[in-house]
């Protein structure tokens, strides 16, 4: 009986709705709704960091891709943020902040899909707004901190006092006074100025001295006049205790290195500084500079005891000076004297310089060049060519390692010349070569002949395009011989003169072009001479 019942009541439903078409989801769209803002705290103060949570559900029958929203405060945009995509009836969460300045009411509103990028069932659900008042703040003077120096005082000793005081409330506070105390004994009173929320503000240092050795409590108390309305007065105070020692006169004990102990223009320096004190360091500070280049290195560590510091490289041959300063806990300072050591030279300064001659022999007909060398690994200044006979300098040059001077001559057979060749390198060095003596020699006179290199018959061959090649053939092909083993070894050769004369027919011939010779002259000659002959061309 009950599952008839059931029946009918599904029939009835089916004809209830049966105007609503079953494919109407697939054609449907999302639809954001913005359901709920909450602001954290409800009631927030001026300056106070607030909380805004915004719930986004999609409601639609569709998937909603991802899109932006707006936070606006009083109509005016605050953030944009993103929302992601969201399935059908899915939520989500998003989280902004916001730091009011002013006191009064504020309108917070938070719109969906802010750009209408997504085609939506219902487009007027995408705003929600939520009414706050801001109510005025107040301050609240919170002391972080006592700073004291030296950080290990002793008796007799002058220590410098300040107080830190950070203005932690969401007001701005106005002027105040604070004031030391010392074994709840009053010290000193300073002044506070006004302070914006969240700003900090140091005293200015006061002085104390404790005669004696002992523990102190030294207590600073902001506000100490009560003056400042705040919304927490515990967190004004401050107390540290100070250990006052017996008396310490004694600086640290300091030892300074550096490496390598061979400092050259390609290297870095390192500098090795270790302290030591009872006490304790306060700081080790290392000064460098080298000159002349006047390139200044420094560095300062607190509270180690040793540090190393590197810097270069540095110029070659500059002079570096160095020193250190190391204080102790106490505030006994020593400083080093300053030390120093030269940048040397990385590779050797062996300066060299030479000096030759073209050709090497020179003879009665040539022109001659000198050409001067030198070498050093930094650079040559300047070099010279220097006639040795009066110290004449015929060419000078600076800033090169290669100069040549000439032509000279053509000078007499059997002129004495003498050249040297002087260099002068970037360091000053001074060099000088070898002297280069030259005896000028003759040409052609009385030349002893290589008759073995000769051949009856031969005929010898010269270009018209050198007039000295031409004059080289006159003793090659023709001169006076007294030698009767010789004379029958030419006897085609030999004129009947005092003395026989030998002779070997000579040919000029001419070139057209650069590359075509009249060669009619040449076959003219070899078909005269016994139809035909060996020849030698130069």
């Amino acid at each position: 009986m009950f599952y008839k019942k059931l029946l009918t009541v599904f029939l009835m439903l089916i004809l209830c709705f049966s105007s609503i078409s079953l494919t109407s989801l697939g054609d449907g769209a999302p639809d954001l709704v913005v359901e709920s803002i909450t602001i954290s705290p409800s009631n927030p103060l001026v300056y106070q960091n607030v909380t805004i949570e915004v719930v986004i559900k999609n409601s639609g029958t569709m998937y909603s891709p991802g899109t932006k929203g707006c936070l606006s405060i009083n109509q005016n945009v605050t953030q944009i943020i993103d929302i992601p995509p969201l399935k059908i009836w899915h939520n989500t969460t998003l989280i902004m902040y916001w730091t009011p300045e002013e006191m009064g009411n504020y309108i917070i509103s938070f719109v969906a899909d802010y750009y209408q990028q997504i085609d939506e069932l219902n487009e007027s659900n995408n705003i929600l707004s939520k009414n706050i008042s801001v109510q005025e703040g107040t301050p609240d003077l919170k002391v972080d901190e006592i700073i004291f120096s030296p950080e290990q005082p002793t008796a007799g000793q002058n220590v410098s006092l300040k107080a830190r005081i950070t203005n932690i409330g969401t007001k701005n506070s106005s002027s105040c006074k604070g004031t030391f105390y010392v074994n709840e004994e009053i010290l000193s009173t300073v002044s506070i100025r006004s302070l914006d929320v969240g700003e900090y503000f140091v005293t200015e240092p006061i002085k104390w001295k404790a005669e004696q050795v002992g523990h102190y409590t030294i207590r600073f108390w902001a506000d100490s006049t009560n003056s400042v309305d705040e919304s927490n007065e515990d967190n004004n105070n401050l107390t540290i205790t100070i250990n006052v020692s017996s008396t310490d006169i004694t600086p640290p004990a300091v030892n300074i290195s550096y490496s390598p102990s061979r400092v050259t223009e390609i290297d870095n320096v390192t500098f090795f500084i270790n302290a030591s004190d009872e006490n304790g360091i306060e700081y080790i500070y290392i000064s460098i500079h080298s000159e002349p280049s006047l390139i200044y290195f420094s560095n300062i560590s607190y509270g180690v005891n040793s540090i190393s510091y590197t810097c270069g490289p540095l110029p070659r041959k500059d002079k570096v000076y160095y020193y250190v300063e190391v204080s102790d806990k106490a505030g006994n300072v020593y400083i080093s004297p300053t030390y120093n050591f030269t940048i040397e030279s990385y590779y050797e300064e062996n300066l060299t310089v030479e000096i030759s001659i073209s050709p090497e022999t020179p003879a009665e007909f040539d022109e001659i060049y000198l050409t001067a060398k030198a070498s050093y690994p930094y650079g040559i200044a300047e070099l010279s060519i220097i006639n040795y006979w009066d110290n004449y300098t015929l060419r000078s040059r600076r800033n090169t390692t290669n100069i040549t001077f000439g032509p000279l001559g053509p000078f007499t057979p059997g002129t004495q010349l003498a050249y040297w060749a002087k260099a002068i390198d970037i360091d000053g060095h001074v060099a000088y070569s070898e002297v280069l003596y030259i005896t000028i020699g003759e040409v052609g006179r009385r030349n002893k002949k290589n008759v073995s290199a000769y051949e009856n018959g031969m005929i010898f061959l010269v270009p018209d395009t050198d007039w000295r090649m031409v004059l080289s053939m006159v003793p090659i092909s023709i001169w006076n011989e007294n030698n009767e083993s010789i004379l029958s070894y030419f006897e085609r050769h030999i004129r009947t003169t005092s003395p026989s004369q030998i002779c070997f027919p000579v040919l000029v011939y001419h070139y057209e072009n650069d590359t075509a010779v009249d060669v009619k002259p040449v076959s003219d000659l070899l078909s005269a001479i016994n139809g035909g002959a060996s020849y030698v061309a130069p």
